[in-house]
């Protein structure tokens, strides 16, 4: 180490000469810049230990959260056994590792943080204290020579002037003693900031290099194999998931690529399933007990499933060849009614004494070819009208033609309340052959149905 060149000399603490006092400056003004370097340095260790301390806390916390994957209740949690495994096994090296971290943060404690700690307690506040007892003394010491320089030069003035010299000599040992402390302290300060400034960092260091050898024993010992097979499992994840991102990316443009049509309500070109036993899909409320299906093909197909559903042929063992042959014979056998009031003209058909029934009627000869888009037209909204029982209807228009909700609801009730009832409506209601909905019987007999397809839009 480079020998000290500038010192205070204790010989010259008694004269207190300018010079020396200039020099002593010097030192004190070094020994101010070292006191807020210190600051500053210490501020520094102190961070790196805080944060090497929640280092040890955090690689705890991770392990815990490592081990908690399995616990989580992923709805798409099939085939996570190996990933569970694996990050179990993470887990267990992080605790490993977490026990290093935490003794490394003690040891930098210890190592790095007390000495500086006890460097600025000690040396500094030794220095900033002696400089305090010199400055006093230095104070009182001018006192006294002014004091001394301002006595009478009688005779009759020996005793007084005794007393004085008395003082001023008191003082001046006084200072002599806090000068010698004082200089000495500056002068080992020159040494002691060197030391002060290399101890923390080779406790720093060893501290490291002991955790980074039980860490490369840990590595090597327990991990590498693991790590190898980790890292293959996971470059094979992405090559799959390289492929199924261009397999959608392929899809993606080939389904953007269509014509404009086909976002479009009714573009539907695919001809309409007549053989559905069950359907999901959207309908509209047009109104409050009117729905209205999004295209002429969903039209058809919710017609169909409802009547196949009233009809329970999904009980049977080939529900959609018995679905096919009842349609097939529905429409050889069946004219289509195009309105309440003509059916009313009729006599009343004694096989429809029961609602539940399914209503028939003598077949008539249906016109030369008739396809199934001419039973309904094209862009008609499935509607449902309800209506009450010819007593129902007088009975009311005695009361004051109240408004009465057939559901047996308040008119107070919201649409929501006239969905439910719709739905519950169409799981009870049972079909006719030509596909409308038999909701009640009059008292003279005759069946009331739900309005055709070419009746809605009147009566809506």
């Amino acid at each position: 180490m480079p020998a000290v060149h500038h010192k205070l000399l204790l010989e010259e603490a008694l004269q207190d000469s300018p010079q020396t006092r200039s020099l002593l400056s010097v030192f004190e003004e070094d020994a101010g810049t070292l006191t807020n370097y210190t600051n500053q340095l210490l501020q520094s260790m102190q961070r790196v230990f805080g944060a090497q301390n929640e280092m040890a806390l955090a690689t705890e916390q991770l392990s815990k959260q490592l081990l908690d994957y399995e616990k989580q209740n992923f709805a798409l949690a099939k085939g996570e056994e190996e990933v569970i495994n694996t990050l179990q096994h993470f887990a267990k090296s992080v605790e490993e590792l977490n026990s290093l971290h935490s003794e490394l943060a003690t040891q930098i404690a210890d190592k790095m943080v007390f000495p500086m700690v006890q460097f600025r307690e000690k040396d500094l506040t030794e220095i900033s204290t002696l400089k305090e007892i010199f400055g006093i003394a230095s104070d009182e010491h001018e006192a006294a020579m002014v004091k001394y320089s301002r006595l009478p030069k009688k005779r009759e003035n020996e005793k007084i002037k005794a007393e004085v010299v008395r003082e001023v000599a008191y003082c001046r040992r006084k200072q002599h003693q806090a000068a010698m402390q004082y200089y000495c302290a500056l002068n080992a300060l020159q040494y002691r900031k060197r030391v002060a400034m290399l101890e923390p960092m080779l406790g720093y260091t060893h501290a490291q290099i002991n955790v980074f050898k039980k860490g490369m024993e840990l590595v090597s010992k327990k991990m590498d194999s693991f790590l190898s097979s980790v890292s293959s499992m996971n470059q094979s994840i992405e090559s799959q998931l390289e492929v199924e991102a261009e397999v959608m990316r392929s899809s993606q443009r080939e389904l953007l690529s269509v014509d404009d049509s086909v976002y479009m309500p009714d573009h539907d070109q695919v001809p309409v399933n007549r053989a559905l036993i069950q359907k999901a899909g959207y309908l509209n409320i047009r109104k409050s007990l009117i729905l209205q299906a999004e295209s002429k093909k969903e039209y058809e197909e919710w017609i169909c499933t409802l009547n196949n559903i009233s009809r329970q042929i999904y009980l049977t063992d080939n529900p959609e060849a018995v679905a096919i042959r009842l349609h097939q014979t529905a429409l050889q056998a069946v004219t289509p009614i195009t309105s309440f009031e003509k059916r009313a003209e009729g006599s009343p058909n004694p096989d429809r004494a029961k609602p539940s029934s399914v209503a028939s009627r003598e077949p008539q000869k249906p016109p030369a070819t008739l396809e199934p888009e001419d039973l309904i037209v094209p862009g008609t909204p499935i509607q449902f009208d309800i209506v009450l029982p010819v007593s129902e209807f007088l009975d009311q228009n005695r009361a004051g033609a109240r408004r009465t909700n057939p559901f047996g609801e308040t008119e107070d009730d919201d649409g929501d309340s006239d969905t439910h009832a719709l739905a519950q409506l169409m799981k009870s209601m049972p079909l006719t052959n030509d596909g409308k909905f038999l909701l009640l019987e009059s008292e003279t007999g005759a069946t009331v149905e739900a309005a055709g397809p070419d009746e809605q839009e009147s009566e809506a």
